[in-house]
């Protein structure tokens, strides 16, 4: 229907324009099959091309993030307008930056990096630059197009708010258990607190829930207790 009115505002606008420009497009429209052609098919083009760039430089942001390369993850996630790209690249960045402190012994200062890691979380759910979680019980983790459910696709922004969870989740678990191994009890109580919270937090929107997507547990008590804080699936 949406193509239709389209089709049909193309004509009636090609109608208002005269002379020998108007006879030119008419006659282009008989070569491209549609109203516009050559000016359609070159914006279709221009959104494509650009639009691979965008994915390139954003694929780029994020495997530098993850690399832990701050500085050009900050650079090519700058290159795109959307603040999705930048808190994505702020977080993995975070997340790496802190597991690389835990290898090196060193947990107090990759523990102090929780804090801005859950709460660029938070900001960018509270802001829509991530995705709602309640999307994931709601919308089974799909992306409605029309209102039937059939016209839905994967959300894959549920995939990466995930997956960002189960980073936290990781490195809470990482730093308790190091910190335990080495006898830094103070750190694994400073940490049981924040975790329990982020878990009650997570469990709420019931990824184990939904077939479709990677299931994440914060809660032992949700398992009955058989399970470890942290479980994936």
């Amino acid at each position: 229907a949406i193509a239709r009115y389209r089709d049909r505002y193309y004509d009636q606008l090609l109608k208002t324009v005269a002379g020998s420009f108007g006879k030119r497009l008419r006659e282009e429209m008989t070569a491209t099959r549609q109203p516009f052609g050559a000016a359609r098919q070159f914006l279709n083009q221009y959104l494509s091309k650009h639009r691979a760039g965008q994915l390139q430089q954003r694929n780029l942001a994020l495997l530098f993030a993850e690399m832990g390369y701050d500085a050009a993850s900050r650079q090519e996630a700058a290159k795109i307008p959307a603040v999705s790209v930048r808190l994505l690249s702020e977080i993995l960045s975070l997340l790496s930056r802190a597991r690389l402190l835990a290898e090196r012994a060193d947990l107090d200062q990759a523990a102090q990096l929780l804090p801005a890691i859950e709460g660029l979380l938070d900001r960018g759910i509270a802001c829509g630059a991530l995705a709602d979680p309640w999307n994931i019980l709601g919308f089974q983790a799909l992306y409605p197009l029309f209102s039937s459910r059939q016209d839905a696709v994967h959300d894959p922004r549920i995939d990466e708010l995930i997956d960002l969870v189960a980073g936290v989740f990781d490195l809470y678990a990482l730093l308790q258990s190091e910190a335990a191994a080495t006898g830094k009890n103070d750190l694994v109580a400073a940490l049981k607190q924040p975790l329990k919270r982020r878990a009650a937090w997570w469990d709420r929107f019931a990824s184990v829930e939904v077939g479709d997507v990677r299931h994440v547990l914060g809660s032992s008590e949700r398992a009955g207790g058989k399970s470890p804080l942290y479980r994936t699936g």
